[in-house]
């Protein structure tokens, strides 16, 4: 008797959305560094997928040189744009095969946050400047109200300490040990700088399994309102895989 197989993609998560029927759409976001970069989002009734690897992940860096300081999340916050034109309820955002170790900031700077010194200077934001944050306004911000955020990934560390997004995965993206204790600090300084904007529950988030996510993109979710799951079961269940 012969074995009735199927196959189902899971290393690009919009891949496995598409496989399971969901409409792909393609997008120009910023890639890792900045430069333009064609991915695509997933789209099915009131569900959009969008994805940190093929919006702004390790595969969109130049020459495949990793950029651990200057890699931002940006792209993924604009892909997250593209998806909010569809008017979905359900926001699923998969966060495996990310470059960047910036907190999030960069996606949420596509959202509409702003990043200011403390002599009020707009910051880039990207990872070499989490240390320089002092304070931080949402006035702008895109909104999200009645949209079920979810981060569909596989990591539990916290944001900050000797288990959180630099020291775990920071290695993986470039950094040297001096980079991985510079962007530690500097993401511990982001928190402090969201509890001074009117975030007082940043540090719990930040805390938080699963905050350290893509480089702290997890905590920039979670203080959205986002929840976490594991990533290969929810497309695994989407596809209504055995």
């Amino acid at each position: 008797m012969g074995i009735d197989s199927r196959l189902l993609p899971l290393a690009g998560c919009v891949d496995a959305a598409v496989a399971a029927g969901f409409i792909p759409h393609p997008v120009t976001v910023a890639g890792a560094t900045g430069m333009p970069n064609y991915g695509r989002i997933a789209v099915r009734e009131n569900t959009a997928v969008v994805e940190i690897s093929n919006s702004c992940g390790l595969t969109t860096l130049p020459g495949g040189r990793k950029a651990p300081l200057d890699a931002s999340s940006l792209g993924l916050g604009q892909a997250i744009g593209h998806a909010l034109r569809h008017d979905p309820n359900r926001l699923v955002l998969a966060l495996s095969g990310s470059a960047s170790n910036d907190g999030g900031v960069g996606m949420l700077a596509a959202s509409g946050f702003t990043f200011h010194d403390a002599d009020g200077r707009q910051l880039r934001a990207c990872g070499r400047t989490l240390p320089l944050i002092h304070t931080i306004d949402s006035t702008r911000t895109v909104n999200l109200a009645g949209i079920e955020i979810i981060v569909a990934g596989d990591v539990t560390h916290p944001l900050v300490g000797p288990t959180g997004a630099a020291a775990v995965n920071g290695p993986q993206k470039g950094a040297t040990r001096a980079d991985v204790r510079f962007l530690d600090a500097g993401l511990d300084n982001l928190v402090e700088a969201f509890v001074r904007s009117g975030y007082p529950h940043a540090r719990d988030i930040a805390n938080a399994p699963g905050a350290g996510n893509a480089g702290g993109i997890g905590f920039a979710a979670m203080l959205l309102g986002a929840q976490m799951i594991c990533g290969a079961e929810y497309f695994i269940d989407l596809a209504a895989f055995d």
